[in-house]
């Protein structure tokens, strides 16, 4: 295999793997996965060759020659397998992209104001960021009695901003869905907000997200701990959509566009990081700070 083809391979599995995942997170996965299905052939054949040595040895019921003639179908059969597998990884890898971006479009989260994507930090990296969040105090929050928050300030929170802000996976995410006609700025100007909803809550009520900039941020939510019966719902072409949240489930919204709602927690409690992305108009040296932004900032408990 060539190395370009090794490459086209790892994205195509990667592809694969996200599509399979997506299927398995609303429900709709195959019966068997292909791991599962490949052992099962293969646990068959061996099953079928001891037959095969069983009757010509025991019982005369074939003859060698008949024998060979299906040992060597039985090996034509797995080098046709084999030589499957070294096919066009590009073409692969572009049909699972496809099947996985129709699948996301098809339950919601693959439009221009909305995109949700599961397990997006690796292990460790989310172990980080976890870990980090536990050690926090959190605060009542002025703007809603349904939540407990705090907002970090990047001068003594710098290691969870590092996190967030300076990962390469979440740095190429963003510029990969972002407009053309702008730039990504990596330092926000508003801080990260570390918020818990407990059992009670009502959760968020339908809204859309304000602007706070020109031009618009997007939001981001990470859910960090979800033991709770509460979903995120938001409206699609007048279809409510749903997602209960698993951790390490990121969600990012466009500001006055997408409108959504927390349902209520019966049971249990969700933990989040919320904060945003700022974009710079090309050819512009910053972005501009609409009057409602001091206001929202005074409010975040910190």
């Amino acid at each position: 295999m060539n190395d370009k083809n090794k490459n086209y391979k790892e994205i195509y599995i990667k592809y694969k793997q996200k599509y399979l995942n997506l299927k398995e997170q609303i429900g709709e996965n195959n019966f068997f996965s292909n791991t599962e299905f490949t052992d099962i052939l293969n646990c068959c054949t061996i099953i079928i060759v001891i037959n095969l040595i069983v009757l010509y040895t025991l019982f005369d019921m074939i003859t060698l020659y008949d024998m060979k003639i299906l040992l060597i179908i039985i090996i034509l059969f797995y080098i046709v397998i084999l030589s499957m597998n070294e096919k066009n990884y590009k073409e692969s890898y572009i049909k699972y992209k496809q099947k996985y971006l129709n699948l996301k479009e098809q339950i919601g989260g693959n439009q221009q104001a909305l995109w949700i994507e599961h397990n997006f930090f690796s292990d460790t990296e989310f172990t980080n960021i976890l870990n980090y969040c536990n050690q926090l105090s959190l605060k009542n929050d002025p703007r809603s009695s349904e939540r407990v928050a705090l907002c970090l300030n990047p001068s003594s929170h710098k290691k969870i901003y590092d996190y967030i802000y300076k990962n390469t996976k979440f740095i190429n995410y963003i510029n990969s869905i972002k407009d053309t006609d702008v730039s990504a700025k990596f330092i926000p100007s508003y801080p990260i907000e570390y918020r818990k909803y407990f059992t009670g809550s009502k959760g968020m009520p339908w809204h859309t997200d304000t602007s706070l900039f020109d031009p618009d941020c997007f939001e981001v939510v990470l859910t960090l701990t979800n033991t709770s019966d509460s979903t995120f719902e938001w409206k699609e072409n007048n279809i409510i959509k749903q997602l209960k949240p698993t951790p390490n489930t990121l969600v990012i919204v466009r500001p006055n566009s997408v409108e959504h709602r927390v349902t209520e927690l019966n049971q249990g409690d969700r933990t989040i990081l919320k904060y945003i992305i700022e974009f710079v108009k090309k050819g512009e040296q910053n972005n501009i700070r609409k009057n409602n932004f001091a206001l929202e900032f005074s409010k975040c408990p910190q």
